[in-house]
């Protein structure tokens, strides 16, 4: 039985640790997308509200995902990062902070930690028992 309980829980570690890295490029990405100036970033065709609802959405679900917390923290911290890097473009020629920007970031990143919150408690993906895997 021992055994068993072995081999159902590896699995679930490894995707929770390919998420978790997923998590930080998404994060790394979004900061530097925020500090190059505007003409090196890469046009998608989607507005612009599109593209930071996508981003910020995808980082807070993977945070969530890949680290079974309670959701609270990951709010404040999102709500955080998404002030951080408006303001950080406050420095950035040809870039503009805009208020605007920060709410659909840390709104979409609020909904992606919520929407991964029920994911994780109703252990609707292989990531352990009540989101947890024991790392």
């Amino acid at each position: 039985m021992a055994c068993l309980r072995r081999e159902i829980r590896e699995p679930s570690v490894y995707l929770r640790k390919i998420i978790r890295v997923i998590a930080w490029v998404l994060l790394a990405s979004a900061i530097v997308l925020t500090v190059v100036p505007a003409h090196f970033r890469p046009v998608t065709g989607f507005p612009s509200p599109i593209e930071h609802f996508a981003m910020f959405f995808l980082i807070g679900s993977a945070f969530t995902l890949g680290y079974s917390r309670s959701d609270y923290p990951f709010c404040g911290a999102a709500i955080a990062f998404a002030g951080s890097l408006e303001l950080l473009q406050l420095f950035v020629p040809g870039r503009h902070a805009r208020l605007s920007d920060f709410v659909t970031d840390a709104l979409s990143a609020v909904i992606g930690i919520a929407v991964s919150g029920l994911i994780n408690r109703n252990n609707l993906l292989p990531l352990g028992p009540n989101g947890s895997t024991g790392v």
